[in-house]
């Protein structure tokens, strides 16, 4: 079930330690439906969302082509690691790099699909259901989260064992969420399909954790193992660890699809090589011809 909700980009540290959260440190999950408050009107339309275009996106390259994927866990190199290993023995078994996640035209609707013709304004409305989103995820409010996610994923995907995954990481005596911000990177445009309408979304994810468990990560071979497997997976500009106030800050863009279908309001499924598993199953077929 971990590896199902990368939506909520803690699971992104469950190969290297266990990442559930105690509640105290938890802001309060926000008391909402899923539908914003603002009424929509004229206005809106002129309303300017500022991310990146797709071809700002298109045009990313990769700082360095030496990128390779970690094959030991953090377990197993520890397990195999004698007390007199030198700093630069780990830094040679677990690479690290710069990264900047990569986009190509296949991450895209194809640029000859017309959008919707009221584009500016459907926009508009789906970024005040984004951001209702965002803070759902942001508090890890389990019943806004579930709200808002597409429901036809809980066809594959039992809700409860959905629910469950989300509310451990609120009941950890080892790790908190200090903090857990997001930001909107791209916004795409609203496109039409038969029985509604779909959007993709990108943004980044900035979450603070804080070790709790005066056990986990006490040592500096310990963090700087933890910081070397990190920075290979993610880049070193991303991950930022400090040992003495024991906390480490970790940066990863997601993608989204924002599904509307006809009378209904906007709601959200990852969009990843896990998620993508289970599309042919959920997601109409208008759609997936489409991405």
């Amino acid at each position: 079930m971990k590896s199902i909700l990368l939506t909520i980009p803690l699971v992104i540290l469950t190969g290297c330690f266990n990442t559930k959260t105690t509640e105290e440190k938890i802001v309060k999950p926000i008391e909402t439906n899923s539908t914003p408050n603002k009424t929509l009107s004229q206005k809106i339309s002129d309303k300017n969302v500022k991310t990146y275009t797709r071809e700002e996106l298109l045009k990313r390259r990769q700082k360095s082509v030496s990128r390779t994927t970690c094959k030991t866990s953090y377990n197993n190199m520890l397990d195999n690691t004698s007390d007199d290993i030198s700093y630069t023995q780990i830094q040679s078994s677990v690479p690290t790099t710069n990264y900047i996640p990569i986009y190509t035209e296949e991450d895209f609707v194809a640029e000859d699909v017309e959008p919707v013709h009221n584009n500016n304004i459907e926009q508009s409305e789906l970024k005040d259901y984004i951001d209702t989103y965002f803070q759902q995820l942001q508090t890890l409010n389990t019943d806004g989260i579930v709200s808002m996610t597409y429901p036809k994923f809980f066809k594959p995907i039992n809700e409860n064992l959905f629910r469950q995954y989300i509310n451990t990481i609120l009941n950890s005596s080892q790790i908190a969420v200090e903090s857990f911000k997001t930001n909107l990177i791209y916004l795409g445009d609203v496109y039409p399909y038969e029985g509604g309408e779909f959007a993709q979304i990108i943004y980044q994810s900035n979450i603070t954790l804080n070790f709790l468990n005066p056990e986990l990560y006490n040592d500096e071979l310990s963090v700087r193992v933890l910081n070397n497997v990190l920075v290979n997976k993610y880049g070193q500009e991303n991950i930022k660890i400090n040992s003495t106030q024991r906390t480490i800050n970790i940066k990863k863009e997601e993608k989204l699809l924002a599904i509307k279908e006809r009378n209904e309001e906007w709601k959200f499924i990852g969009d990843n090589p896990t998620y993508r598993r289970y599309y042919p199953t959920v997601l109409p077929a208008g759609i997936l011809s489409q991405i």
